[in-house]
């Protein structure tokens, strides 16, 4: 069979907003081939498949620890993909995750 291939371009936007405060602005762009959507979705397709949006707040009261809070927008791009996707049992073409993150660096 052919070889599934999935290829994801994404962009990072980080600012410093105060002395222990970190924004953080994500997002991406995927695109796969008919492979690998027929293995997903059973959609025989070459077409672009995911996007994300995400934006993180990361407070850093001291070294070595930090908090993050975090959102996450994801959504299928092509609409062929999507119904492939919510025909295959997914439940919706697009979600939102939130996160808090306890971090340690060493």
């Amino acid at each position: 069979g052919d070889d599934a291939l999935y290829s994801a371009f994404g962009l990072a936007y980080e600012r410093a907003i105060a002395a222990t405060l970190t924004v953080e602005l994500t997002g991406s762009l995927a695109w796969a081939n008919a492979a690998y959507h027929r293995s997903q979705f059973d959609a025989d397709q070459y077409a672009l498949g995911d996007a994300t949006l995400g934006a993180s707040l990361i407070w850093s009261p001291a070294e070595p620890f930090s908090i993050t809070a975090s959102l996450l927008y994801s959504t299928f791009f092509s609409d062929t993909i999507s119904d492939a996707a919510e025909a295959s049992g997914y439940d919706a073409p697009d979600a939102m995750v939130a996160g808090l993150t306890l971090g340690y660096a060493f």
